[in-house]
């Protein structure tokens, strides 16, 4: 049996070079699996169900089904809640504005800035590690000890520590990658077992920041008495697991897929070299170009239609959506597919959104917008 053009996308085998499959998707506006899902290649498509009020992102809203490649595992009673980035308004606006108070602007605003002299002595320290500069292990030397410590730093919890949640950070990371050769069953008792033991480590370590606070985010979410009120133990336990691991993960994965972008781009890697005005262009292009995050959970949390694909109102429809990169209104350039999905747990139909259809990657591809505004040469 021939595998569906979503089984192929997701196929570890094909995560190097997916253009080929995002070219596929491209040859038809609506594509439809057999007993599966609508995928839709339009830009405009996906912007609008992207920001559509009745699109959740509350992953207690998603619905496992079989027959679903990209089904998820339902939440487990005893584990933590949901964090933030999973919940819709008002409680995910609710929780941001509880965690941004001691992060950034307006209540925090040098938090971050303040710790340039920090970073810039972890960096150095890091650099001058590498020891032999002709061969080196860039996500062991620098992609992943880099961010963790500056993790760890702002929220307080000890670098020490780093080896006993690493193994849960890893688990938990990747419970977020669809795997649709996996055991469901299996694969969310395992993710079930590190979220709880993440959370009993946290668990201690916020009871001992609230009683002897300090100056670093766990103490201030901790003791935090704001216009939102405090945040109850399961909202704070959930908060530090996510600022935790998304504060880390996905900055490692972007410096080492960035560095590898660059190597195959030497020139762009050498005008780098001379012009250090480039570099926020450069990290912007790139989060665009080779991004650090694949997928995340999505549902209709009313029936929806789109480019024909109308989702049966007789069940409570869930789904995913799957991100490689996000195109430019307007603009025909992006180089990898953006998919969302939307299904019918009665039909098992799935509707999905991608920008595939923007354009495709060519041999020839050169940095877009924002880097065509650089100094020239």
């Amino acid at each position: 049996m021939t595998p569906s053009l979503v089984h192929r996308i997701l196929d570890h085998a094909n995560r190097a070079d997916p253009y080929p499959l995002y070219e596929e998707l491209r040859k038809t506006p609506v594509h439809h699996e057999d007993d599966g899902p609508y995928v839709v290649s339009t830009y405009y498509e996906i912007r609008s169900l992207l920001h559509d009020p009745r699109i959740s992102s509350d992953v207690r809203n998603l619905a496992s089904h079989a027959a679903d490649p990209l089904a998820e595992a339902s939440p487990e009673e005893g584990a933590l809640p949901p964090g933030f980035l999973k919940l819709d308004p008002p409680e995910h606006d609710r929780m941001r504005r509880m965690t941004n108070r001691p992060f950034g602007p307006p209540h925090s605003p040098h938090r971050v800035d303040g710790m340039r002299p920090e970073l810039h002595d972890i960096v150095s320290g890091l650099v001058d590690g590498i020891g032999d500069p002709g061969r080196i292990d860039l996500v062991e030397q620098f992609s992943y000890p880099f961010p963790v410590t500056v993790i760890c730093r702002l929220l307080g919890v000890p670098r020490e520590d780093e080896a006993r949640f690493h193994v849960w950070a890893d688990t938990l990371a990747a419970s977020l990658d669809p795997d649709p050769d996996a055991d469901p069953a299996e694969r969310g008792k395992v993710t079930h077992d590190a979220r709880m033991q993440l959370g009993m480590y946290l668990a201690d370590l916020i009871e001992e920041r609230r009683r002897n606070p300090g100056d670093d985010m766990l103490s201030q979410l901790a003791t935090a008495k704001g216009d939102d009120g405090p945040m109850s133990t399961m909202e704070l336990l959930s908060t530090a697991a996510l600022l935790l691991i998304a504060g880390h993960e996905t900055t490692v994965n972007l410096i080492t897929n960035g560095m590898l972008t660059l190597l195959r781009h030497p020139d762009v890697l050498e005008r780098l070299r001379r012009d250090s005005r480039l570099s926020v262009p450069l990290v912007e292009e790139l989060l665009r170009y080779e991004p650090p995050c694949n997928c995340c959970p999505s549902a209709p949390s009313s029936p929806t239609s789109r480019s024909g694909a109308s989702p049966s109102p007789r069940a409570p429809p869930s789904g995913w959506s799957w991100h490689r990169a996000t195109a430019t209104p307007g603009v025909s350039r992006t180089r990898t597919a953006s998919t969302r999905t939307a299904r019918t747990s009665s039909t098992s139909a799935w509707a999905a959104a991608s920008t595939a259809a923007s354009a495709p990657r060519s041999p020839g591809w050169r940095p877009s917008t924002p880097w065509r505004s650089w100094p020239a040469d």
